[in-house]
């Protein structure tokens, strides 16, 4: 079985949240804003992206290989970064 980690559980301002974390089937986002939502790996390329079009969404990962991935969470505000 996969497990991925290292996603960032929630954004410091309460922008959104992301769980369970560890995951290897599936994550949750929770936001209070819509957006694009940038699943990358450790050297930057970008593999997956979601729309956010609603204030919670579930969204399959379990094609991911096991490891550490980066987030960009894109709104009209601005950007989101972490892992």
């Amino acid at each position: 079985n996969t497990v991925v980690t290292g996603m960032k559980v929630s954004d410091s301002e309460g922008l959104f949240n992301l769980f369970p974390n560890p995951s290897k089937d599936f994550i949750i986002v929770n936001s209070t804003a819509y957006g694009q939502l940038e699943i990358s790996d450790l050297s930057g390329e970008v593999f997956q992206k979601w729309n956010l079009d609603v204030k919670s969404r579930k969204f399959d990962i379990s094609h991911f290989k096991a490891g550490t991935y980066l987030y960009r969470f894109v709104t009209e505000n601005g950007n989101r970064h972490g892992k």
